[in-house]
């Protein structure tokens, strides 16, 4: 899990929503099942300010229990919430290629078609 990694999941809204729960799901599913981290002390999730996404109770609350039930080397958990306009996150520049990916789709009946 290197410093610029970014991993998205991507569903249509018509399928699911893009709340606090859409969102803390998909967060731990991934610290469970898709990384390795075994190497870490500390967990840094980089998040934006959207308060319906991820500066909520539900987030924290599912951080906090995921922390509780982590492998012994993870000591930490970070939320780093950047300052709104003043900051870039790498996930911006992957939302910025997937957005400009979708306008040149005609039609879209999968998030497949938009991936990159």
């Amino acid at each position: 899990m290197g410093t610029q990694t970014v991993t998205s999941f991507i569903w249509t809204e018509n399928e699911y929503h893009k709340g606090a729960n859409e969102i803390s799901s998909c967060l731990f599913y991934y610290l469970n099942s898709i990384v390795d981290l075994s190497p870490y002390k500390t967990i840094r999730l980089i998040c934006d300010g959207c308060g319906g996404q991820n500066k909520n109770t539900i987030l924290i609350s599912m951080v906090a229990y995921w922390l509780s039930k982590a492998p012994g080397n993870i000591k930490e958990v970070q939320l780093v919430f950047p300052v709104t306009g003043h900051s870039f996150i790498p996930p911006d520049r992957v939302f910025g290629n997937i957005e400009k990916e979708i306008k040149k789709q005609e039609n879209i009946v999968s998030p497949t078609n938009t991936l990159i």
